[in-house]
């Protein structure tokens, strides 16, 4: 009987003996959450902290709290313009680096022969898609601001 929300709590328990004895090893094997389904330590960990920052960040101004602000306007544009711009990038990559076209939203693939994932890789698709989405969002926003159709409020 699970009181503490997080799903294998015991197993948790259990890593935390197992593991080194230095502080840093056991707080990993303390926050190990699970992310989907949400447990109760994981939203914990993420809603707590965004509670938190949220009055500081308020108060922040200046061109990159204008640049933030831009992505905070239009989640839901992003989100959708991301998944396409990944998915497109993912498969252009593909041809690029494996000669041959794979597209890998149509179904869960593994990774191709001979692919090399690296999370430099990760964090630079990170990084473009941001620079390359903000423009867009910006375009959705202003369009927003002007335009007062009642469906726009739910993009």
């Amino acid at each position: 009987f699970n009181l503490y929300g997080e799903p294998g709590i015991a197993s948790a328990v259990a890593r935390w003996n197992e593991v080194g004895e230095g502080a840093f090893q056991k707080a990993l094997a303390f926050i190990n959450t699970s992310k989907y389904p949400p447990s109760l330590l994981f939203l914990c960990m993420t809603l707590g902290p965004a509670l938190v920052l949220t009055p500081v960040l308020e108060r922040w101004h200046g061109r990159l709290a204008g640049i933030v602000t831009v992505f905070g306007r239009v989640p839901f544009v992003f989100y959708i313009l991301h998944i396409a711009l990944i998915h497109a990038g993912s498969s252009v990559w593909t041809k690029l680096t494996l000669d041959r076209w794979q597209f890998h939203y149509l179904n869960n693939q593994p990774w191709p022969e001979g692919y090399d994932y690296a999370l430099w890789r990760a964090y630079l698709v990170w990084i473009v898609a941001v620079v390359v989405l903000y423009w867009p969002c910006q375009w959705f926003m202003q369009y927003r601001r002007t335009h007062r159709q009642w469906w726009l409020s739910y993009l």
